[in-house]
């Protein structure tokens, strides 16, 4: 039969405390291991989490400015197919308006012309009407200019005519001074003007005609 000693219990009872004593560092020891993989793990998930939060919004922002380039240049495309088709219909309709501007101009500018002339021919006929001796001024200017073109018939209106102060015969003898010259009455001639007619030509000085000379002059017709 075995005998255990004392001092044998002894040492058996500090080596059996010595084990329990490490084994209690070992699970404390475990489980901080244990909390600090937990840890790891869910700084590792929640950077995770994160990037794939970053990932998401940069695809999603350059998902939108994809989309917003590709709306920005489809409407660039519309307004430039549109522009292309506008502008040429926009080019003639500006020449069309400058052209019509322009003849509205040259209309207006002859009618103010054509007004102006009736105004004119208005005012010298009642001068006419008013100072009978126009008439002789006019004449007397028109055989200065057909003097040395031998003999001249001047046609004027009966009425200048018979206006003269001492009549007819006194009118030729004066005239006849300037030029050989016969006094028709011609009821063609209107008031205040006359033609002298030589054997090179014609001096046409009745008012319209002299009227339409200046308008001509001024680019316009009446």
């Amino acid at each position: 039969m075995a005998v255990i000693k004392s001092g044998n219990l002894q040492g058996e009872s500090r080596n059996l405390s010595s084990v329990a004593f490490n084994l209690n560092d070992v699970s404390s020891k475990a489980q901080a291991d244990l909390n600090g993989v937990k840890l790891k793990a869910a700084d590792i998930v929640k950077q995770a989490q994160e990037e794939a939060k970053q990932i998401r919004a940069k695809a999603e922002a350059e998902g939108r400015q994809a989309a917003e380039q590709k709306a920005r240049q489809s409407l660039k495309t519309e307004v430039d197919q549109h522009a292309a088709t506008l502008l040429p219909a926009l080019r003639t309709l500006v020449q069309e308006l400058t052209t019509a501007k322009q003849n509205w101009l040259n209309q207006w500018e002859q009618v103010g012309l054509q007004v102006a002339v009736a105004i004119a021919e208005k005012v010298i006929r009642r001068e006419i009407a008013e100072q009978p001796e126009i008439a002789t001024t006019l004449v007397r200017e028109s055989l200065q200019l057909a003097s040395g073109c031998g003999e001249i018939h001047i046609r004027m209106n009966p009425q200048d005519l018979s206006s003269m102060q001492s009549g007819e015969s006194m009118m030729c003898d004066e005239l006849k001074k300037l030029a050989p010259a016969q006094i028709i009455a011609d009821k063609q001639i209107s008031r205040g003007g006359c033609i002298v007619e030589t054997k090179f030509g014609s001096i046409d000085n009745r008012i319209e005609s002299q009227l339409n000379r200046i308008a001509e002059e001024l680019g316009g017709t009446v």
